[in-house]
């Protein structure tokens, strides 16, 4: 996402942490002035809302990422930077990413439920479980999640299939 004067001369991308900030502050700042009452709580107030939401968007963002299937040659970690907030380059880079494992768990496999194992045929045909986790492939042959797994080798019934 551009972030047009922001980034280009701070380096700071509107949807991280710190952007949030001051966009949310200096858009407090800007309606105070307009109104003639420039309030200092309330602008730091928006500031943290603005950060906070861009904290909170991006770890949903980053548990999802782990919790969708993930296809071959993709390397997603079970971690989130809270939107440049913590982790290597993050503002503070001394603390930890978060791990997003308990919202996976706990929230997000749950509802998302058989849509983490789709299986892709070579033409980029999807198919789902059904409720007893049997796949059909509309031609009478069927298998299930291990099946799959178990013969996805070169030469095997599966191979090509992701």
């Amino acid at each position: 996402m551009g972030g047009g004067l922001l980034e280009n001369v701070t380096g700071i991308t509107p949807d991280s942490a710190v952007g949030g900030a001051i966009l949310g502050g200096t858009g407090s700042v800007l309606q105070g002035a307009v109104d003639g009452d420039i309030d200092l709580k309330n602008a730091l107030i928006a500031a943290g809302m603005g950060g906070g939401m861009n904290v909170v968007s991006d770890y949903f963002g980053d548990a999802r990422q782990s919790a969708l299937p993930q296809f071959e040659g993709t390397a997603v970690e079970n971690t989130s930077d809270l939107a440049g907030l913590v982790g290597p380059g993050g503002l503070f880079d001394s603390v930890d990413s978060v791990g997003t494992g308990w919202l996976n768990d706990n929230i997000l496999d749950p509802l998302l439920g058989a849509a983490k194992n789709v299986i892709i045929d070579p033409q980029g045909n999807l198919f789902f479980p059904d409720e007893n986790g049997r796949y059909s492939f509309g031609d009478g042959t069927g298998t299930t999640w291990e099946g799959f797994q178990n013969n996805r080798g070169e030469g095997d019934v599966f191979a090509g299939w992701d």
